[in-house]
């Protein structure tokens, strides 16, 4: 049973992350609960309830305490320790909370070993057998790929340490070791009661082999990634699992966490094999991955990207390339839609060249902070007035040439390169993809309407081929609810949704399929 019972006295666990050693105190007696519950589930050691004042006879490294906010006001943090960690959750009055509660702390202990190269990533971990050469590999990417299924499926001696995300973590010696996590959803929405099945060994650590993007396919295929796309794929997979740890961080301390996750990714990416695995419903993926082990010969092909040179200071935010260009990562939706999210761009020093109106540049505003990439719109003798594509009014401040670091170039897109117009041709650019895009919305209510009006009719079932019919699979899993998929020649086209009691099929497939033929499960 998960329990959020009280106990008398401080709990303390003992936790040991690679070279790290964690002590996990709960501050008071709402946290013991947390505390001990968290302890069974990562199989952590229980120390005994002494005061964290005592002296350890053991080097800790981290020390974190743990509050319930119902009653932080009776104690001190001071009473304690000098500089400790700090995690202050909710009460566990109920089982979702108390899981809320776990994974907050586990989040706490992931974003501080952050700072020292660990990442968090959304992938399943599994271990390779010793005819391999042993050690573990990552099965990631986004939700509904695939990774419970494609880790239930796994034979002896191939063995599952996580189905849902991993801790990479690394050691002094520089090779990444991979770190089961908790599914934490498997708590939630539950009556309590657990498996004994639902414990992951957090301490016990596998050398990173590889790191493998599930695609679901016809037939099992691996293919190495080029270096851009397998950054692109590796932001989106931390940031899935990571999107919470700057909670409670002020600015400063959320760009500081970023930077540092930018980091990490780019040193990862430079020591691991990084492949796509196209995975089938019954073939057998984990033979090739065997026989990407095997042989020797494959290797990671270059980047369609100019190449990347490793910086002085093995830092990402000015990851320099050929002629002083650098490459970074896009954020926000200012220059949407000629810029999207996770975009990577190519930013050139601008030298002699001379700055035109309708560039797209990347400066540091004048009221500091986070850098900025947006276009130029228009030049004055006073300075530089600047404006996203998706903004309305200008950026209310002028800057001047000195805070231009360099003009956006190149936008990559899942792999794609794209140049980016400049000058007034930019502009006109920009104006054209707004233009459309209003349009496209202006529509989309009208048409969304006669879409659903269409797919109620059956005209379009019979005059397709009869192998693009759609077949529904059962998806067994060990410790959840079968899921139902509907799917036409090894592509995922809908999925029944057990909560609303409905089939979700995506666009334009419910134009040639009959909902009314599709099975009603209670």
């Amino acid at each position: 049973m998960l329990s959020s019972d009280r106990k008398a006295g401080k709990q303390h666990i003992s936790l040991q992350l690679n070279n790290h050693q964690w002590q996990v105190w709960a501050g008071n007696d709402g946290a013991s609960g947390i505390v001990a519950t968290l302890a069974s589930i990562i199989m952590a050691s229980k120390a005994s309830p002494l005061s964290p004042t005592q002296p350890s006879s053991k080097l800790v490294k981290h020390k974190l305490m743990v509050f319930t906010d119902s009653e932080l006001k009776e104690s001190s943090t001071t009473t304690y320790l000098l500089t400790p960690e700090l995690c202050i959750t909710g009460p566990p009055s109920s089982n979702d909370m108390l899981t809320d509660a776990m994974s907050q702390v586990a989040l706490t202990i992931a974003r501080t070993e952050l700072f020292d190269g660990a990442l968090l990533i959304h992938g399943a971990l599994a271990e390779v057998p010793a005819r391999s050469g042993g050690g573990g590999i990552l099965l990631a990417g986004p939700c509904s790929v695939g990774k419970t299924t494609a880790s239930n499926r796994l034979p002896l001696p191939w063995r599952s340490a996580s189905d849902d995300a991993s801790l990479i973590l690394l050691d002094k010696k520089g090779q990444y070791h991979a770190h089961p996590w908790p599914t934490w959803s498997r708590f939630r929405n539950t009556t309590g009661d657990y498996s004994p099945n639902d414990t992951w060994d957090v301490q016990r650590g596998l050398p990173l082999r590889a790191i493998f993007f599930l695609t679901q396919s016809a037939k099992d295929h691996v293919t190495p990634l080029p270096s851009t796309y397998a950054w692109t794929c590796l932001l989106e997979a931390v940031r899935h699992v990571s999107r919470l740890m700057s909670w409670g961080l002020s600015n400063k301390q959320a760009h500081s966490l970023h930077k540092r996750m930018l980091n990490n990714i780019e040193s990862l990416i430079q020591v691991t094999p990084i492949y796509k695995l196209n995975i089938s419903l019954n073939g057998t993926f984990w033979k090739r991955i065997e026989e990407t082990f095997a042989y020797q010969t494959i290797v990671k092909p270059i980047s369609p990207s100019p190449t990347v040179a490793k910086p002085k200071n093995n830092s990402l935010q000015d990851k320099e390339i050929a002629n002083g260009a650098f490459i970074i990562s896009f954020m926000g939706s200012s220059m949407h839609p000629t810029l999207q999210h996770s975009d990577l761009l190519k930013i050139k020093p601008y030298k002699e060249h001379p700055i035109k109106q309708g560039d797209i540049i990347y400066f540091q505003p004048p009221t500091g902070g986070t850098k900025i990439v947006h276009r130029i719109a228009k030049i004055t003798q006073t300075g530089i007035v600047t404006r996203g594509d998706n903004n309305i009014t200008n950026d209310p401040y002028l800057i001047k040439k000195d805070y231009i670091l360099g003009k956006v170039t190149i936008r990559w897109r899942h792999s794609k390169p794209r140049n980016i117009s400049c000058g007034y041709k930019g502009t006109l650019i920009a104006y054209y993809c707004w233009f459309r895009h209003r349009i496209y919305h202006s529509f989309a209510l009208f048409l969304r309407k006669a879409y659903r009006q269409f797919t109620t009719s059956t005209l379009l079932n019979k005059p397709i081929p009869r192998s693009f019919h759609p077949q529904i699979f059962e998806f067994k899993q060990r410790l959840f609810p079968s899921r139902l998929k509907l799917m036409v020649r090894g592509r995922v086209i809908g999925q029944y949704n057990y909560k609303l009691r409905e089939w979700q099929i995506k666009p334009p497939w419910r134009l040639f399929v009959d909902e009314t033929l599709l099975p009603k499960v209670k």
